[in-house]
């Protein structure tokens, strides 16, 4: 679930990465990298606080939706550029300042209902990202991974997910990094209500 752009990609602005459109008090962010599931690279997650903060100032915005572009809401971290560790591993506060736990954040401190619009995947950052939303909408054929063990990464996913689905499966979703289907979301909670998705934008 992983892209070959990202840090100094050619192509489209970081602006045009992340979209934000705010008509009748609802302000609608979109993940817009749809030919890479959405993942997402340091300057990326950078514009999508940035992003977050106008809303948090914007007094028009009474409600926030959050979704992604095609056919996935959030594929994680893109671990692809051969930039991304072009000087080592970031140090810890490096990474709290442009790594995805920037963004649970934002969220979880904005004081205005997010509400996640989830297709396709959630997995590994966007697993956190969609469980930081409020509420989470998603289609039928989405499918959740706490993935970093297969990823060889660690240190996702353990303050949010044992919140929801308690400490037991939270430690079993992660040490396997295994795929939940829709079915089993709901019966964790991971989601608030099943819709099925227009086709036309997948």
């Amino acid at each position: 679930m992983s892209g070959s752009l990202g840090v100094g990609e050619a192509g489209p602005r970081v602006e045009d990465r992340v979209l934000l459109d705010v008509e009748g008090g609802i302000a609608t962010i979109t993940l817009n990298r749809p030919n890479r599931l959405n993942a997402l690279y340091p300057q990326m997650i950078l514009r999508l606080v940035d992003v977050i903060e106008e809303i948090r100032r914007d007094h028009r915005v009474r409600c926030v939706v959050l979704r992604g572009n095609g056919r996935a809401f959030c594929a994680g971290d893109d671990l692809a550029p051969e930039d991304r560790f072009r000087y080592g591993p970031p140090d810890l506060q490096t990474r709290m300042k442009t790594g995805y736990q920037r963004i649970v954040l934002e969220l979880m401190t904005l004081r205005k209902p997010v509400v996640g619009m989830i297709q396709g995947y959630a997995v590994g950052a966007g697993l956190d990202v969609a469980l930081a939303c409020d509420l989470r909408i998603a289609d039928p054929r989405t499918r959740f991974a706490a993935i970093y063990v297969k990823r060889g990464l660690g240190g996702g996913s353990t303050y949010l997910l044992p919140r929801f689905v308690g400490f037991g499966k939270a430690t079993e979703m992660l040490l396997l990094g295994d795929f939940v289907d829709m079915e089993e979301a709901l019966r964790l909670h991971l989601v608030t209500e099943v819709v099925a998705a227009r086709r036309d934008d997948s």
